[in-house]
């Protein structure tokens, strides 16, 4: 599970989704609630508040090294769409999320849900500098795209 979260995490910091301060968060509630042996990795996680954002992404990616976890990027999904919900988030800040978890090499996103991404992201930068389309319609596009993704944070 704590190789699971890391990946979720390192995707939510590189994407935008999280802040540095958030992961320290996560990793000393996780120690804090641990009831078997911490890993060196994240203690030193945990310990980083002074470090910046791409050290606290290589402890991340050093938790879950060598681990395969199948679509991370949908528990993301799952989370913008709450976020959405409670004006978290913008659909700005989202359209954002989804392109750069497009750019993540460790994410391996079908062809089809590439594409839609791609489409949102573009359709979003064109309708938002009134070049082509309806800003609300993209903004019913992303919703509905999160929509299928909504269980994946329960996971």
């Amino acid at each position: 599970m704590l190789k699971r979260m890391a990946s979720v995490y390192y995707l939510a910091l590189i994407s935008g989704y999280n802040l540095k301060e958030d992961i320290i968060k996560w990793a000393d509630e996780t120690i804090e609630n641990s009831n078997s042996v911490i890993s060196d990795e994240l203690i030193e996680l945990s310990l980083s508040a002074s470090k910046s954002k791409e050290d606290v992404a290589k402890k991340l990616l050093a938790i879950f090294e060598g681990y395969t976890f199948d679509n991370p990027q949908r528990i993301i999904y799952g989370f913008c769409l709450k976020d959405l919900r409670d004006n978290a988030l913008t659909y700005d800040d989202v359209a954002s999320i989804l392109y750069l978890i497009t750019t993540q090499n460790f994410v391996s996103i079908p062809e089809e849900e590439l594409n839609k991404i791609m489409h949102l992201s573009d359709g979003f930068y064109l309708a938002t500098e009134c070049i082509y389309g309806n800003v609300q319609d993209v903004e019913r596009e992303i919703f509905e795209f999160l929509q299928g993704y909504k269980e994946e944070m329960e996971k």
